[in-house]
């Protein structure tokens, strides 16, 4: 999934810059390639609206799970 599908796959609240951080570091972490397109993300903080544009990456969980986690 792309991060806007990903984005759009969770409920309103369950994104915000945060989070689309950890997506990027995770592709990098991973060494999923970014693509040269961008895509907005919307999201919504209460009364605020938020427009996120990010790079266009696509999350493929058999790379991810090549992550060594540091928590």
């Amino acid at each position: 999934m792309t991060l806007a599908e990903l984005a759009a796959a969770m409920p309103p609240a369950g994104h915000d810059l945060e989070t689309l951080a950890l997506w990027l570091s995770m592709a990098r972490e991973a060494g999923i390639a970014l693509q040269d397109a961008q895509e907005q993300i919307d999201t919504q903080d209460g009364e605020q609206s938020w427009r996120f544009t990010v790079p266009r990456v696509a999350l493929d969980a058999a790379q991810l799970a090549s992550i060594d986690w540091e928590l």
